[in-house]
């Protein structure tokens, strides 16, 4: 019974990760395109601050997202 906990905690896990691992892609996907964006509004004479700001911002989020999905991927190998 304890192994099939394990295995199932294992199992859980790894579905887990890869999923927020997907959704941490797709917002790096749609990071690049709001700085291509910025980017030309920028070369376009606009105030862009606050949006590389907030750029910026979603990096350093998205950063500390991949070293937590990381961190459980590391885990789930040490179960069992």
């Amino acid at each position: 019974m304890k192994e099939e906990r394990k295995e199932f905690v294992k199992k859980h896990l790894t579905i887990a990760s890869q999923r927020f691992g997907g959704v941490i892609n797709q917002f790096d996907t749609i990071l690049v395109k709001l700085n291509e964006y910025v980017a030309k509004r920028k070369s376009e004479g606009a105030a862009t601050a606050d949006a590389e700001a907030a750029i910026a911002s979603a990096k350093t989020a998205t950063d500390g997202a991949k070293t937590a999905i990381a961190k459980v991927t590391e885990v789930s190998g040490t179960i069992g």
